[in-house]
């Protein structure tokens, strides 16, 4: 949010400070008859106001979705809202169907709750999403919100783990969801 009001403000200098100063330095006085000139000027005093002005609508575009994206449970299933869509997915037939996914970038780990869907899809629920340096703590928060999620079914009696796996249909998101749960496994051994 802050970085649109940023790009705007930039925006607003550009087109009121800076293009009328590229005009005065490139007024050309053409005969009409010749036709207009347009100085190279006007080119850079475009981009100096429409660059600023899409970045800070691309920020409050995500500003817009990250504020409405939103997880419902209920006793038929999870309705998963990102500001844009809306989707649907049935409980999960085991307790495993639920889980932590990891990615690491720029010194930050970021982990996910991930429902696999009855298509064997994965449906990526990033109303719970969890981003920090310290690795341990996001994934300590996101199995929370997974188990939260779990035990809130079970208690009324709208599932029951039937302990059968269900791999995803990718075989590299399977691979990933394998490889973050043995990673899961190594950094929260003795703590739980």
């Amino acid at each position: 949010m802050v970085l649109a009001v940023v790009y705007a403000v930039l925006g607003w200098l550009a087109s009121s400070v800076i293009l009328p100063r590229i005009q005065e330095a490139h007024s050309v006085s053409a005969d009409p008859s010749v036709g207009s000139v347009r100085p190279q000027g006007y080119l850079l005093a475009t981009l100096l106001v429409a660059v600023p002005l899409l970045l800070a609508a691309v920020q409050l575009f995500h500003a817009y979705r990250s504020a409405c994206t939103r997880l419902t449970v209920t006793r038929e299933g999870l309705s998963h809202v990102d500001g844009l869509r809306a989707r649907w997915l049935d409980w999960p037939r085991s307790r495993s169907s639920i889980f932590v996914t990891l990615r690491a970038s720029g010194g930050r780990t970021t982990a996910a709750v991930v429902v696999v869907a009855a298509d064997g899809s994965g449906a990526l629920l990033p109303a719970l999403t969890w981003r920090s340096r310290d690795e341990r703590q996001a994934i300590l928060c996101a199995l929370e919100a997974v188990e939260t999620i779990w035990m809130w079914g079970v208690s009324r009696g709208v599932v029951h783990d039937d302990g059968v796996y269900q791999p995803l249909a990718d075989l590299e998101a399977e691979q990933a969801r394998v490889r973050s749960a043995q990673r899961a496994d190594y950094l929260l051994r003795g703590t739980r």
